[in-house]
C-alpha cells in the first residue's frame, strides 16, 4: 500500500504550485517514501524516534533513523509518545524513564519547520498515529495559509495528535509570533 500512496503524494505535489503538503506514514512505511524523496530539494523530513531507555525496555528495539540529521532538511528526534516524563518497570522489575518531546525539542522542531516552510514534510513516528500526527496538526494549524489537507493517505487520518507534543510546538510558535 505505502507504495500506491507514495505515487500519487509524488504526483500530488509534483502538480501543486500554490500549495505544500504534509504526509504523516509510520517507522515501517517510511524507508520507502523516503528513499523515493531524498534528493528532493522541496521535501523535508521529520523522523521521530522513541528515547534510549523505552526502546530497549518496552519495545525491545533499536533506534535508527533512516536518513542522515547531516543534511538540513532532515530532523532526527527522540522522544516517547507520553504526555510527562514518569518511571516505569519492566518485566524483570528492572525501572526505567520514559521521556516526552521536551522545551529544547519542541524549539529545535519548531525552528526545523519554519527553515523549511515552503517545502513538502514526510513525518514518521513508530505507528504514524499520535507524536507524528501531532507535528502534522500544528503545520496545519499555525501554517495554513500554506499548507493544505492531504488525503492521499485516507488510512492514516489525523485523529490522535499527542497533546503535549502538539502544545509544545504551538507555545514555540506562539513566542516566536509574540503572542505572549
Amino acid at each position: 500500500m505505502i507504495k500506491e500512496i507514495t505515487e500519487k503524494w509524488i504526483n500530488l505535489i509534483d502538480n501543486s504550485k500554490e500549495s505544500c503538503y504534509c504526509i504523516v506514514v509510520s517507522r515501517n512505511d517510511f524507508p520507502y517514501i523516503s528513499d523515493k524523496c531524498k534528493t528532493r530539494t522541496d521535501v523535508a523530513f521529520i523522523s521521530i524516534e522513541a528515547s534510549p531507555t523505552c526502546a530497549k525496555h518496552y519495545l525491545k528495539d533499536k533506534i535508527y533513523h533512516h536518513l542522515s540529521s547531516e543534511k538540513y532538511n532532515v530532523l532526527n528526534i527522540t522522544f516517547d509518545d507520553i504526555t510527562q516524563n514518569k518511571k516505569c518497570i519492566d518485566e524483570n522489575g528492572e525501572e526505567y524513564m520514559v521521556y516526552t518531546i521536551t522545551e529544547a525539542q519542541a524549539d529545535v522542531a519548531y525552528r526545523f519547520i519554519k527553515n523549511n516552510l515552503g517545502k513538502h514534510f514526510i513525518i514518521h513516528c513508530r505507528a504514524g498515529q499520535s507524536r507524528s500526527q501531532a507535528f502534522y496538526r500544528f503545520i496545519m494549524d499555525c501554517f495554513n495559509e500554506q499548507y493544505k489537507e492531504c488525503y492521499i493517505n485516507k488510512y492514516n487520518p489525523c485523529l490522535t495528535p499527542n497533546i503535549e507534543v502538539l502544545c509544545k510546538l504551538k507555545r514555540q510558535y506562539y513566542q516566536d509570533q509574540n503572542v505572549f
